[in-house]
């Protein structure tokens, strides 16, 4: 089910993140905005399990030291809808 250059992911072959990562790329990321780098959005999304039914497929590929991670995802609100590839 993979793409083509992509393994399945799982806990064994992802990448270590930490917050102090996540932060700057929030930080740099034109696609957020102010409210969700002082996270708003993280705190309403904080609880335990919240998008787990959402997840549908992960996969990841790495190429030297770059690790591309994508998936398929559904909003957590329309769980019986169709998965969208989220990259």
């Amino acid at each position: 089910m993979a793409s083509e250059g992509f393994v399945k992911a799982s806990t064994n072959n992802l990448p270590c993140i930490d917050i102090f990562m996540v932060m700057e790329f929030i930080k740099n990321d034109e696609r957020f905005n102010a409210a969700e780098f002082k996270g708003v959005k993280a705190a309403a999304s904080s609880r335990d399990k919240h998008g787990d039914s959402a997840i549908g497929y992960v996969e990841l590929k790495r190429e030297g030291s770059l690790c591309t991670v994508q998936g398929r995802i559904c909003p957590e609100h329309r769980v019986d809808a169709d998965m969208h590839w989220l990259f």
